[in-house]
């Protein structure tokens, strides 16, 4: 048996949830196999392999049970790839402690009106980091990566975007969950620019860490 290397141990260690959307039934391909809802959402060709389509006013894919995404200032990393098909906004991914979208509830990753792709975090008040305007249909990868010493840090297709600089993430203090691709009826919980609604593409390889990532380590997503 091969030994793994410190960068694979590491891997294994704080990888909280991975979701290929390689075969149905669609689930949980990271450690903790927590639980998914779908709706509306079929497989189409991916960057790696199959991915996740959403062409439906009332498609998402919800993961539950993030348990260290709900402590305030824990460090975490989330990662994808994108492909939309259509102009505007639109939610990626939104966070909630009810699984209708509200609760407490935030925006962490979605469209501005005018196309551009925006990183938020919440420390009593929204900051965000905003990108570039991602290509109709070509996979963009996207990553923000949050520690209280870095801020909220942002990288597009392997490259560095933007922080906000030393901040503090205020939580719900109780497990949260993540909706991609729709924020159901939590649109207005704390979108900061993004312009909340219901996205049309695909995602692919849909990952959540309980670390900060390294530049290097969005890099390696980013150039599979």
């Amino acid at each position: 048996m091969r030994t793994k290397t410190d960068s694979e141990i590491l891997t294994d260690a704080t990888l909280t949830t991975w979701h290929s959307f390689d075969s149905i039934p669609l689930q949980d391909s990271g450690p903790l196999g927590l639980i998914t809802k779908t709706n509306n959402v079929t497989l189409a060709t991916g960057k790696v392999n199959q991915a996740l389509s959403f062409n439906s006013s009332s498609s998402y894919y919800q993961i539950q049970s993030f348990v260290l995404l709900g402590i305030s200032n824990y460090t975490y990393s989330i990662a994808l790839w994108v492909k939309r098909t259509s102009t505007g906004g639109g939610t990626l991914v939104h966070l909630s402690t009810q699984t209708d979208g509200l609760g407490w509830c935030v925006s962490l990753l979605g469209f501005r009106s005018t196309g551009e792709i925006v990183a938020t975090n919440w420390d009593n008040s929204g900051k965000e980091v905003v990108g570039s305007v991602l290509p109709i249909n070509v996979w963009t990868h996207v990553a923000s990566t949050f520690s209280t010493i870095n801020g909220l840090r942002f990288y597009i297709n392997g490259v560095y975007s933007g922080t906000t600089g030393v901040m503090s993430y205020g939580a719900a203090q109780k497990a949260v969950i993540l909706t991609l691709g729709n924020p159901l009826v939590g649109g207005s919980c704390n979108p900061m620019s993004i312009a909340t609604g219901v996205y049309f593409g695909s995602l692919d390889e849909f990952r959540v860490y309980s670390r900060e990532l390294t530049a290097m380590d969005v890099y390696g997503l980013a150039n599979p």
